[in-house]
C-alpha cells in the first residue's frame, strides 16, 4: 500500500488520475473532499472528516491544490477503512 505502484497511481502526471480531475473540477473544497471519498471508500465523508479536509485544501490552486489532493487520495487509500473494506 505504501510502495511505488501507489504513489504512481496517484500523481499528477497521469491525464486520468482522479485526484488531479478533482482538484481541478471540484467547484469547491467540500465536493473535492466529498468526490474523494465516494471515489475511494464509496461512501460520504463525516462532518469532521469533511471538515478536516477541507482546511487543508482552503486557499491552493493549481499544482499545490493538485498535490493536496493527491495527498487525500494517498492517505484514504492508505487506510485501514480502505484495506478492510476493498
Amino acid at each position: 500500500m505504501n510502495g511505488d505502484l501507489v504513489k504512481e497511481k496517484t500523481k499528477d502526471d497521469l491525464l486520468a488520475n482522479a485526484s488531479t480531475r478533482i482538484a481541478k473540477l471540484a467547484p469547491s473544497d467540500e465536493s473535492a473532499v466529498e468526490t474523494a471519498y465516494l471515489a475511494i471508500l464509496t461512501r460520504r465523508p463525516t462532518e469532521a472528516e469533511r471538515d478536516h479536509f477541507s482546511k487543508r485544501l482552503c486557499d491552493t490552486r493549481g499544482n499545490q491544490r493538485v498535490e493536496h489532493m493527491e495527498d487525500l487520495h494517498w492517505t484514504l487509500t492508505n487506510s485501514t477503512e480502505f484495506s478492510w473494506n476493498h
